[in-house]
Formats: C-alpha cells, structure tokens, sequence
C-alpha cells in the first residue's frame, strides 16, 4: 500500500465522463452512476448480486484488459485497485495490479513496455475492439515487487490518464492482513477463447500455503495460493504439460523475459514409413535468428484432462537450423523437437513433395493450422497464376520458388509456416511453407492473396 502512495500524484484529477462504452440491461450505467463515489469490492451498491456477473457471462467490474499495440487480441489481464486512503469510497483511480508474466517484464524495457500496451478498463466487447483500443489508457509507470512467496512477481501500473468509475468500472478491495479468512466464494477472471470474451469462474481456494511443488508437482519453483478452478474449459492459462501424441500441425511457442507468446505455425515431417519423428518445419521468418526466444516449443492444442477440463500439449524444441533460399531472405527453419510424437490412430499425414514433383495435376489443396481456441482447422485454397501475385507483391514475389495462393476467410491463426497440401493421384503432398507476404483483395467475398514458398523447387 505504502508504494502505491508512492506513485500517486497529490493532486485529484479533474472528474469526467465518456460514453463511449456499449452497455445494456442491468449493467447499463444511469445518472445517478456517472456521480457517486464508489467502494471497493462492492457490487452490490448497483443492486447486483455476483451471480448477475458470472450467469450473465459479464467480467467483473475490477477486470481490466491489457492490450498490445495494434493487436486486437486480448494480451493479458488484470485488476483494479486504489490506495489504500481512498479505497473505500471515491470516483476514480490510477493504478492496476497484474502479473510479471504479463509483459515479460525488465528494467531494461521500461520505457519499451510503457508505449507498447494499454489497459482497457470497462466492459470487454469483442464486437468492437476498436473501440476499446481507441479507448483504452497508457501507462505511465510500471514497478516489479518480489517476495518470496510469488513467482511470477506482482507487477503494479500507473496509469498516465485516471479511470473514472462507474457501475462497470470500480475496484476491488486489496486485503489489509497476511490471514486468509475461508472464503464462500471465489471467482478467477479468464478469457473465453471459444466464445471471445471476458468472464468469470467459480474456483475454491486450495489453503496448501504458499503453495508448491510439493504438493502440486507440475508448479516447478513456482509459489503462491492456489485455487481448483471449475469448468475452464477453452480459457488461455500457462501451459505445463507436453505429449507424446499429437496432431502433425500446430503453433511455436516461445518465451523470452518470461513472456509467452505464439509466432507461427509449423508442421511435423512424418515418414509414411515411420510413427514417430522429431522435426518440424516452418518458414524462416518466424524467427529472430540472432536473438533467439529463452524457450520455444510446439503447441499441438488442448488436450482433456481426467476432470475433463482443458490442458495443453506442449513440446520443447532443441535444435534449430536454417535452409535459406535465393537471396537469403526467405528459406526454412528445421526444428529438432526434444521427444518423439506419435501419430494420431486412423489419421493419414501428408508427405513432403519430392524435388521438382510440380503442382500440374493436382485435384484440389488446402492449408492447416490451429484457431483461436487451439483446434486444428483445415481452409480449401485456390493456386493463382505467378502473374497475378507479381502484381500484388512486386519484385517480392518470385516464381522460381514461390507459390501464389488465394485463400478466403480462413480461421487459422498465426498462420506464417503453415503447410500447403494438395491431393495429387489419391496421395496428399506438402508442396509449400506459408511466408510472411499476404495481402487483402477484392471479390465476391474478400479474399487474400498468399506466397507459400514451394519445397519441390527450394
């Protein structure tokens, strides 16, 4: 409490209000909200109960989003929170409370980190992110606080412009004791990844304090209070465990600064003659050569869990080498995965296509990759003439090594590596590695015209 006084300005902010915010039915803001000063931690003083919250599939109205520079997805969460003079009553407030975890966070990158994100404080609406960018708050300081009871650290941000409250928009209250009371009820923020959006979960608290590794093994070094979190099914959380058995498609994962994040799609090179393999391969553009991630791994999607509730599968990759084509700025990444996977029962994977096999004949192609909520989706593609993408891209485009594709509405996601696989004589053949070099076009329905970069040639 005492280094959040430390943060804050001495002087109160001029009161304003916006009605920028999309709100219906209950939770639709009235005068008399736009004026009062407000509790902590209070629903109630709404005439709300939480289960107007968690049945409504509402976020609470302490969730804050946090969201990156010109990415429309959802980054990371946290709360908000006032010092403690003013906590219990007052109409705004300039401080959110998050996770180290959130932005990979250095003191090298302070002034970085502080241009790069933004927090949403509001009602979460993935119909308009937009809107919410538009209207989403800087950040002006940002301090990391280490004890020896949490890892990943708490990580406290000063907001440049106060959040003004109101009946979608107010604090939770921060707990004044080291004792932990049993609590009826508790409710963990998360974000839907099937249905898009901010919402609540029951979850009962775990009194195993701190909580560890020795009674949680998956937990490694880290600490802290733990909680059994009911039906969070699709939501995104750390990922903790890998399998040996796996779709042939699916995201790189890396982690630098103990941020996570998702930077292609890559695809496993199964023999037909062999279950089990260790590579993978993706387009060289996924990665930063010179400076490589902490960690990569391969994401192969959510798996059930005995309770039924989502997991993921995740692999460590080991090696990574490098087959670069023509002038050096396209090629692939090889990466070497740390264990075997197996191949899924009743499943047929495509083969690579062998050197100089063409596309002329093929029945039909497609590409492959996971969605948002990591479920692996295949998207019909169309092979367009080397001029017409001469024409989209320029002197970027070469036919020598280079496919052109259109494709339409396609639900992959990070979709940079990802296969392009024709049916060619009852066979399927891998004949390209998506590249980072697309670009929208008008038809009948928008479509966007692709390079993949052709592994018969290369």
């Amino acid at each position: 409490m005492e280094e959040i006084r430390k943060l804050q300005k001495t002087e109160k902010p001029v009161q304003f209000w916006s009605e920028s915010e999309e709100d219906v039915d209950i939770f639709k803001i009235t005068n008399a909200d736009k004026n009062m000063n407000i509790g902590c931690g209070d629903v109630r003083q709404f005439n709300l109960t939480e289960e107007d919250y968690f049945y409504g599939r509402h976020s609470f109205p302490w969730t804050v989003t946090i969201l990156k520079h010109q990415s429309p997805l959802v980054h990371c969460l946290g709360i908000l929170i006032q010092s403690a003079d003013i906590q219990q009553a007052s109409n705004w407030t300039q401080f959110v409370l998050t996770s180290s975890d959130c932005f990979g966070y250095n003191n090298h990158d302070s002034e970085r980190e502080k241009k790069l994100f933004y927090a949403y404080v509001g009602k979460y609406n993935p119909r308009n992110v937009s809107e919410m960018i538009k209207n989403s708050l800087k950040i002006e300081n940002i301090k990391v606080y280490k004890d020896s009871t949490s890892k990943p650290h708490i990580t406290l941000l000063k907001l440049k412009t106060p959040a003004i409250l109101n009946k979608n928009r107010h604090p939770v209250c921060l707990i004044e004791t080291n004792k932990l009371h049993l609590a009826n009820k508790c409710f963990v923020s998360g974000y839907n990844m099937k249905n898009k959006v901010v919402t609540e979960y029951p979850a009962s608290l775990i009194f195993e304090f701190p909580c560890t590794h020795k009674t949680f093994h998956f937990l490694g070094n880290k600490r802290g209070l733990c909680s059994e979190v009911k039906r969070l099914q699709n939501v995104k959380y750390n990922l903790l465990q890998d399998t040996p058995t796996a779709d042939n498609v699916g995201h790189l994962v890396v982690e630098k600064n103990e941020n996570i994040s998702i930077a292609c799609t890559a695809i496993v090179l199964l023999s037909p003659k062999n279950s089990e393999r260790l590579l993978l391969i993706t387009a060289m553009k996924c990665l930063q050569r010179r400076r490589l991630p902490d960690t990569i791994a391969f994401f192969t999607g959510f798996e059930p869990t005995i309770n039924e509730e989502a997991t993921a599968a995740l692999i460590r990759i080991h090696t990574v080498n490098t087959n670069e084509i023509g002038n050096g700025n396209f090629g692939f990444l090889i990466l070497q995965m740390s264990k075997f996977i197996s191949k899924r029962e009743n499943i047929s994977y495509p083969r690579m296509a062998r050197p100089k096999e063409h596309l002329n004949g093929v029945d039909s192609c497609y590409t492959t990759g996971l969605d948002e909520r990591g479920i692996v989706q295949k998207n019909e593609v169309d092979i367009v003439t080397p001029i017409a993408c001469e024409q989209f891209f320029g002197n970027k485009f070469d036919s020598s090594f280079m496919i052109c594709v259109s494709e339409e509405n396609s639900p992959i996601t990070h979709s940079v590596g990802a296969p392009l696989i024709c049916k060619k004589n009852h066979a399927e053949i891998i004949y390209g590695i998506k590249l980072a070099l697309s670009t929208e076009y008008e038809n009948e329905n928008t479509a966007t015209a692709s390079a993949y970069l052709n592994t018969a040639t290369a």
